[in-house]
């Protein structure tokens, strides 16, 4: 479509102004060129090949069979590899982060649950792949699962129907997302039975401590020991308003690169990367980088993709389960990302990129033949 050629326009121009405005070496120039637009490839691949639904549904398969192989390997990291470890990071599979690999397991049984709501799979598939599926979520310690699983699910049921259809799955979400959150509170106390102390588990951290320890603002973010998720927006905010172009352009993609980066590729900023957790969400390292109007940019680029996949849900067949599956990860997205920088997480990128660009291309051929 004319408006994805339009977009991506505006968002390589804007990131060139931002690289001409902020210092500069090569090896700056190509990490940065290599965190932002190594994956658009995958999102133009469905525009020059016209992917089948059979074509679809072999690559959802092999993507299960991959995050399938994800338990066993959680499993032996739990219990033979980290038997004593204190904390459930560790247990990643054979991904970067546990956090990463939850998010991507919810994504999938956001999946699940369209095709069972198409009527593409049955409700006994569905909570066999769910049950095997969601293992490395219950033992690694991501503690805002069940907030994310619980907003997919409702986001899921909210776009798969209308009227008075729609309250009742609402209401059948709702108990799901409960008896969820006390599953997976269950397993996570018996996992790290003092975590937060002798007379505290999962849902007493969320109902007394989580809002003031990790999403609230505080006075002195830099006095503790790793910056809180809003805070360390609020941090960038704040650190960029005094001069307009940084706050509107960033200070340069890859410009504020890891440490540990090779220092040919190291940007000028790149000491900032600890002291202000750059890393902490995906907001907080884009407005450090790209500024509130890549932000923006970024943002109706997503809108684009999302009314689409809302588009390819009205079809019919897999396509159409797989528009509404998409349609709701795309939803949940902003949330994920408040969660956790994804701008370097090569998995779950790559295949946000990849579908999203499925449903962009599947509308503009759909609309053709109509």
């Amino acid at each position: 479509s004319p408006k994805y050629v339009a977009i991506g326009f505006l968002i390589t121009l804007h990131l060139i102004l931002g690289m001409i405005l902020n210092w500069y070496t090569s090896g700056t120039l190509i990490a940065g060129i290599r965190d932002y637009f190594r994956f658009v490839p995958l999102f133009l691949l469905p525009a020059v090949i016209d992917f089948a639904e059979k074509d679809i549904s072999r690559l959802l398969k092999f993507t299960l069979v991959l995050l399938l192989a994800q338990t066993p390997v959680a499993i032996f990291q739990r219990l033979f590899v980290y038997p004593i470890h204190p904390t459930g990071d560790v247990v990643r599979g054979t991904l970067d982060t546990g956090s990463i690999n939850s998010i991507l397991i919810i994504t999938v049984m956001t999946v699940f649950g369209a095709l069972w709501l198409r009527q593409r799979i049955t409700l006994r598939t569905v909570m066999l792949l769910s049950s095997l599926v969601m293992i490395p979520m219950l033992l690694n310690e991501t503690k805002a699962s069940i907030i994310l699983f619980a907003f997919a699910m409702t986001g899921l049921a909210f776009f798969s129907s209308t009227g008075a259809k729609r309250f009742v799955t609402l209401s059948a979400t709702g108990v799901l997302s409960i008896v969820f959150v006390l599953f997976f509170a269950a397993a996570y106390d018996y996992f790290f039975p003092e975590k937060f102390g002798d007379d505290m588990g999962l849902l007493e951290f969320y109902s007394e401590r989580a809002i003031s320890n990790e999403y609230a603002g505080i006075d002195s973010p830099l006095e503790v020991r790793e910056v809180p998720r809003i805070d360390s927006i609020i941090l960038a905010y704040k650190e960029l308003k005094n001069d307009p172009f940084e706050l509107v352009f960033g200070l340069g993609i890859g410009n504020i690169s890891h440490p540990k980066r090779n220092e040919i590729f190291a940007g000028k900023f790149s000491n900032y990367y600890m002291f202000y957790n750059i890393d902490r969400t995906t907001y907080t390292q884009l407005l450090w980088e790209i500024g509130l109007l890549g932000i923006f940019l970024i943002g109706l680029l997503t809108a684009f993709v999302f009314f689409d996949a809302r588009a390819v849900s009205r079809l019919k067949g897999l396509d159409g389960a797989f528009g509404l599956a998409w349609s709701t990860i795309i939803a949940f997205i902003p949330l994920a990302i408040l969660y956790k920088s994804l701008i370097h997480a090569a998995t779950p990128v790559a295949l946000l990129m990849f579908f999203s660009g499925y449903v962009a291309a599947k509308r503009v051929r759909v609309s053709q033949v109509e």
